[in-house]
């Protein structure tokens, strides 16, 4: 916590808007992480780690922010692999775009970044109301280098089509072959009021290590978002086919949360998700329910505490992300 909080403050202490050029500013992001987490070996797949608490830092991201009017870029470098104990010594870019607002029915990105497939995926990490994700969400496309246009064209509904390289940092996904196989992806999303409604579609090709030949990974994605009062009601269901680039498999995820904010500075949640992962004939799955309490000291502050009730067949759970044994994080995280 004292390393966090004094990279935090060196950090801090730099951040601000700069004007580089008239109409042009530029703006220092950063995300820090420090973990606390407790559960058996079996809760990360991992037979090697014990039962007592571990000490990590998942994420130390530095980034900064460049645009002018409609204009706007973004790059960002996460440092989390480097400070943590399994270190493999290379930090990796996130994000790296830039793009243009013609105007509010057309919007141009290109770089890398997300496809909008899974909000449980791509919901920015401070934004999060629980640390670990739901069971299966890890099937979800991730970050891959292309081009995105997006857009209004009537009020209250969004688009977004994305076309990139293909999503090799999907851990269902082979790294894939440049200039051969394509990632693509729609989303839609609907504003009524306070409810968001959503779905995607998403398809990288050749998605097994063979670039040349084999299905590939399909994603279709639902859900709704709803505000209410002080609460918070989310529901989404999230299906991946031909994971690795094999038709046999295929791996499902539906969760649903509920959030609570009593007072402006601390939310109390509560969320079930249930994993369902075929192979051929055979098939498993996993429940976990999470229970939550987010604190902020200050906006950009926060610790969240959260337990992970983990249930159906968790010992024999065979599908992607989730945990198979009773898990306890304590999370301090704050950017600027």
């Amino acid at each position: 916590m004292i390393i966090t909080s004094f990279i935090l403050l060196l950090l801090h202490s730099i951040a601000g808007s700069t004007v580089i050029a008239e109409n042009w500013k530029a703006r220092p992001t950063g995300l820090v992480q420090s973990l606390i987490d407790s559960g058996g070996g079996s809760a990360y797949n991992d037979p090697t780690r014990g039962r007592g608490p571990k000490f990590s830092i998942p994420k130390v991201m530095l980034g900064f922010e460049l645009g002018q009017v409609d204009t706007f870029s973004l790059a960002t470098i996460n440092f989390g692999d480097i400070l943590s104990n399994s270190s493999t010594g290379k930090a990796e870019v996130d994000q790296a775009y830039m793009g243009h607002r013609f105007n509010d029915h057309f919007q141009i990105k290109l770089g890398l970044f997300p496809h909008l497939i899974s909000r449980e995926h791509y919901t920015p990490y401070f934004e999060r109301v629980f640390y670990p994700k739901a069971p299966a969400s890890s099937i979800s496309l991730g970050n891959s280098t292309g081009l995105e246009i997006s857009g209004a064209p009537i009020k209250d509904f969004e688009y977004y089509f994305h076309l990139s390289e293909a999503c090799g940092k999907s851990v269902v996904v082979s790294t894939g072959q440049k200039g051969k196989n394509y990632c693509y992806s729609s989303t839609f999303i609907y504003h009524y009021g306070e409810l968001d409604l959503y779905g995607a579609y998403g398809f990288s090709e050749h998605a097994g290590a063979d670039p040349s030949h084999g299905p590939g990974l399909e994603n279709y994605n639902l859900g709704f978002d709803l505000d209410f009062w002080f609460f918070r009601l989310k529901t989404e269901y999230l299906l991946g086919k031909n994971l690795f680039g094999l038709k046999a498999k295929s791996e499902a995820s539906l969760s649903s949360q509920i959030s609570y904010r009593p007072v402006e500075r601390i939310e109390i949640a509560i969320r079930h998700g249930q994993g369902i992962h075929k192979n051929g004939p055979a098939k498993t799955t996993l429940s976990n329910t999470n229970l939550g309490l987010n604190i902020w000291f200050e906006s950009k502050h926060k610790m969240q505490l959260s337990h992970t009730i983990s249930g159906k067949d968790r010992k024999r759970w065979t599908g992607n992300g989730g945990f198979r044994d009773h898990a306890t994080h304590l999370l301090y995280q704050a950017y600027f």
